[in-house]
């Protein structure tokens, strides 16, 4: 639905524009999300992988470096519960520094 934007201030304006257009998606690990990401998501958009208990951190991780190495910009994010010490094995943290990923942008995960 495409409606448009209403506020006169065009300081304001423009900055609910630049919002707006730069906007990411957060996916989950599902067994059809990168399928559906590939299908439906431009490259251009930024993407968040969020992990879930009932999944974990590895499928949060695999998810981001196959996402990654379709050319998408994209970060994992661990929520809380899903993370400790133990929860990522070493080779998928380690496989999760190619071309493309970059720091979770939440302010969430730099509050440990």
């Amino acid at each position: 639905m495409n409606r448009a934007l209403t506020a006169r201030d065009s300081t304001t304006r423009a900055s609910l524009k630049s919002a707006f257009e730069n906007l990411g998606y957060e996916v989950i690990p599902f067994k059809k999300t990168e399928e559906q990401v590939l299908h439906n998501v431009p490259k251009h958009v930024r993407l968040t992988v969020t992990a879930s208990p009932a999944k974990g951190q590895d499928a949060t991780v695999d998810l981001t470096v196959r996402l990654a190495g379709h050319g998408y910009s994209v970060a994992p994010h661990s929520s809380s519960p899903c993370t400790s010490s133990t929860t990522v094995s070493p080779t998928s943290a380690s496989a999760a520094t190619p071309r493309g990923t970059r720091p979770c942008p939440r302010r969430c995960c730099s509050r440990r």
